[in-house]
Order: C-alpha cells, then sequence, then structure tokens
C-alpha cells in the first residue's frame, strides 16, 4: 500500500512538472486580479494654437493597446506607460471648436479588458479655451451663482435650480470681448426650459439670454431670447423656420438620439460684423463613448443692436424648471 501511495505522489508530481513546462501554464488561474486603468484627467484642453498637455495613467498591465487619435492629434507614452503627451496641431479655423476622442485599453489576455477614453477639446484659431464637462465633484472652472435654485454637481452633470444661472469667471471670460470671435456651447437636457446667457455684465438687463425646450412626445420645440426681461422677435418653432420658409430636419425620437441636446451661440460665421451673431441647436448621439452632432434642427441669425452688447461673461442658464447640463466649452479670442 506504500509503495501505491509513493507511485500516486509521483505521478501528481510529474503531472505538475509537465503542465508547467507548458506556454498556456497559468500558476494562478481564475485568481488573476482585474486589469485596472486608471487615467487622469479624462478631458484633455488646448487653446487655438499648438499646445501639448498630458495625462497620468495607473495600470497592472504590461501593456496598452489604443485606437487612432484624431488627426490633429499626436499621442506619446513614456516606457512604464504611466504618462501620456498629447500635442495638437494648431486650429486654422475661426469657426470651429475642435472635439475627438481617444480610447485606451488593456492588454492582460482577459476577457474583462479595462479601458478609458480620453476626449480632446481645442478653441478656434487664435482662442483661448475655458472648458467643464461637469461630471467631477467639483468644478474645473471659476463660477459663480446667481438665482433663487440650487446649484450641484453629481451623477455625471450639472443641477441648476429654476430661475438660477451659474456664471463662467474664467480667465478666458474675462478677456471676452464683444468686438472678439466667440464660440459658446453647452449640452442640455431635453424637456428643460434653459440654455445660455453672453454678454452677461453687472447689469442684468444688457445681457441676452437664449433657451429651448424640446416635447420628447412630438419631437417638437421652441426657442426662445430674451435682451435682459424683454423678449426678443426669436420664437420660431423647431423644427422649421417659417420666416425664411426654411424646414430643419425633424427631432429624431428619444430612442435614436441623446437625452441632451446642444444649444451653441456663436458671432463668428459674421465676423467682422461681430454684433450679428446666431444660435444653433444640434440633437447629439454618443457611441463607443464619443458624442458627436447627429443633426442641426434650428439656426437664426440675429443682429444685437440698440444698444451693442458689452464685454462681459457667459452663463448657463435655467429659466422655469431644474435644469441639468453637460460640456460647458467657450472659446474667445484674445484682446
Amino acid at each position: 500500500m506504500k509503495k501505491i501511495n509513493e507511485i500516486f505522489a509521483c505521478l501528481i508530481v510529474l503531472s505538475i512538472i509537465a503542465t508547467s513546462c507548458q506556454d498556456d501554464y497559468d500558476p494562478i488561474g481564475n485568481n488573476k486580479p482585474a486589469p485596472v486603468l486608471k487615467i487622469s484627467p479624462l478631458y484633455l484642453t488646448f487653446d487655438g494654437g499648438e499646445g501639448k498637455t498630458s495625462a497620468t495613467i495607473s495600470t497592472n498591465s504590461s501593456s496598452l493597446e489604443t485606437s487612432t487619435p484624431p488627426s490633429w492629434i499626436t499621442t506619446n507614452f513614456n516606457s512604464d506607460y504611466t504618462e501620456m503627451a498629447a500635442t495638437a496641431q494648431a486650429n486654422d479655423d475661426v469657426c470651429s471648436v475642435r472635439t475627438g476622442t481617444f480610447q485606451i485599453s488593456t492588454v492582460t489576455g482577459q476577457s474583462n479588458e479595462a479601458a478609458q477614453n480620453i476626449n480632446f477639446i481645442q478653441a478656434a484659431a487664435d482662442g483661448i479655451l475655458t472648458f467643464d464637462s461637469f461630471s467631477d465633484k467639483d468644478f474645473e472652472q471659476n463660477w459663480q451663482t446667481n438665482g433663487t435654485g440650487d446649484v450641484s454637481l453629481g451623477n455625471g452633470y450639472l443641477t441648476v435650480g429654476a430661475n438660477t444661472l451659474l456664471v463662467c469667471k474664467s480667465t478666458a471670460a474675462l478677456v471676452t470681448q464683444a468686438n472678439n470671435v466667440v464660440i459658446a456651447s453647452v449640452d442640455i437636457k431635453a424637456d428643460c426650459e434653459g440654455g445660455l446667457q453672453v454678454y452677461l455684465t453687472d447689469d442684468p438687463e444688457n445681457s441676452f439670454s437664449f433657451f429651448f425646450t424640446v416635447n420628447n412626445a412630438t419631437s417638437t420645440g421652441g426657442f426662445y431670447a430674451f435682451h435682459g426681461s424683454s423678449p426678443m422677435a426669436l420664437g420660431d418653432a423647431i423644427p422649421g423656420d417659417p420666416l425664411n420658409g426654411t424646414e430643419m430636419p425633424a427631432i429624431p425620437s428619444s430612442g435614436e438620439r441623446d437625452d441632451y441636446f446642444r444649444i451653441e451661440f456663436t458671432n463668428a460665421p459674421r465676423w467682422p460684423n461681430w454684433w450679428q451673431s446666431e444660435v444653433n441647436i444640434y440633437s447629439l448621439k454618443t457611441t463607443n463613448g464619443e458624442t458627436k452632432v447627429l443633426k442641426k434642427h434650428y439656426t437664426r441669425k440675429f443682429e444685437i443692436d440698440n444698444p451693442k452688447p458689452q464685454p462681459g461673461y457667459f452663463a448657463v442658464w435655467s429659466r422655469g424648471t431644474t435644469c441639468y447640463f453637460r460640456n460647458f466649452i467657450l472659446s474667445a479670442q484674445k484682446n
């Protein structure tokens, strides 16, 4: 019996030795740690000229895999994958803020690889950028609340109570002059009455406010504008611009688009007549972590006069209901 036990023991040892010599032998087996990938920050921002910035990486993977970056971005990793440098080419388009997404994922051979998206945002030509994703626990810029409603961050968005605005007091906003090219946008959840205030000064009657609301049930909406507390003659329906005899694309159903729309204010297309501006409304679609414009539903060109706007700030604004915002972008030319 003793000899039989010894024989069995030898067979077990030989089996372990033979298995350990195989290339795919894994002594840890199912006890391997899960792939870990942490990147900070997840939003890399650039002014309009050529620029360089970096993100720190924490991972237990010995190798990383990446998607193709936007054509205007070059990326480089250091030898131990603890940092990624990103270089942006200069933006030569005065009318357009550039955005793009880049994915990094672990390479461990496991079925549950970790992945993260890095987002790139660049100001228009000759502009400086102010950006806040509103996805963190703290504000990325210097914001000031004015109104009666609560303002809070959480769950990946900004909540602004009714009849309240959040004024951007960043460096870029401070140098924004009425005779410079500016492009401002923010994503707002459908069914809210809110949007942007522009050229905001200490005198609220010298500000301009734009908001829109979308009815999910009928896929229609409305756009409204105020100079101070006085309505401006911009109350065209969405879709369609009956004053100009044009029809805009119908708003896709909530299943086809994101819950958030984008409202954009810009004077860039009508430069050098900087007081002639336009507001645009876009539906959005997020695929594989990248948000892109799905359709443009409304555009209205108008002239601001009597008096012409003074240098001021930009703000996100909630009118009659609590509103939810993401991704505030302000590109402003320097003086």
